[in-house]
Parts: structure tokens; sequence; C-alpha cells
């Protein structure tokens, strides 16, 4: 792993290391890594946040907590279909143009 820029963020850093990944291996573990990085940033932020939000029904803070999980879980949504997007592009680019990699 590289080192991490200070004015850049976590969400950044993962982007340019999936880019730094994909690119770096063959189309079908690129076509894994994009399975496998939907499916955690997808489902498992959502997952996660609705279960902290049944826990607090009660709790009067409970509209605003709502409201703030639902724009998190869209953010991670979001990130996952960016994040699967690079897996693909450098999939097709290595089924397309071939890998270079010796």
């Amino acid at each position: 792993m590289g080192k991490r820029r200070r004015d850049s963020s976590i969400f950044e850093e993962l982007m340019d290391q999936t880019i730094d990944t994909a690119s770096s291996i063959s189309w079908k573990a690129s076509a894994l890594l994009g399975i496998v990085l939907f499916n955690v940033f997808f489902w498992l932020p959502s997952i996660m946040l609705i279960h902290i939000l049944e826990s607090m029904k009660n709790n009067q803070f409970y509209p605003l907590a709502e409201v703030l999980a639902g724009y998190a879980i869209l953010f991670f949504q979001g990130f996952a279909i960016v994040l699967a997007i690079i897996c693909f592009f450098y999939m097709l680019k290595d089924l397309i143009f071939g890998s270079r990699r010796t």
C-alpha cells in the first residue's frame, strides 16, 4: 500500500487503491473484485444502519437519525456502484485489448 496523502479522504484512497489493483490483475480477478466490493459497500452499511435504527425506535432523535442514515445509505450505495464500474471498466479493457502484463 502506498502512502496516504493528507488532503484526501479514505474514500478517495479506496478508489485509488481499487484503480491500482483492478489495473494490475486479470480480467477475471477484476470482475471478482468488482462483485465483492459492490456487495460489501452496497449491502453491509445498509444492513448495519437499518439495524442501528431499529434499536433507536423509542429515542427522541429517531427522525433525525433516520434522515442521516438514509443519506449515508445512499452515499455508500453510490460509492459501491462507482467501485463496481471501475472494476468493470478494467475487466472490459483487459478483455478487449488483452492483458499487457507478463
